[in-house]
């Protein structure tokens, strides 16, 4: 997550990883990385059932439309599970 989390108007990106780069376009709850036209996004988990500090981490691409998720659970699982795909790909 950026250095000050989205709090301030001038935030610092994490540093790349293996090409991603952090999107800070995006305040508040979720993380955005972005490759050519994927995506990484972590959000809070909005679907049912739906259990307090669900955290969702998809792939998305902005060509195809396409989308799958990574991983669910905590914030924390779900970044190890981005970073690992993104180190990966």
């Amino acid at each position: 997550m950026s250095l000050f989390h989205g709090m301030l108007l001038f935030d610092i990106a994490e540093n790349p990883i293996n090409g991603w780069e952090e999107d800070l376009g995006y305040r508040g709850m979720k993380e955005v990385w972005r490759k050519g036209s994927r995506h990484i996004t972590i959000e809070p988990y909005d679907g049912e059932p739906y259990y307090e500090d669900e955290w969702e981490c998809w792939l998305g691409n902005d060509e195809t439309g396409a989308w799958g998720s990574i991983a669910f659970g905590s914030f924390d699982r779900c970044k190890e599970d981005a970073v690992a795909y993104m180190r990966a790909n």
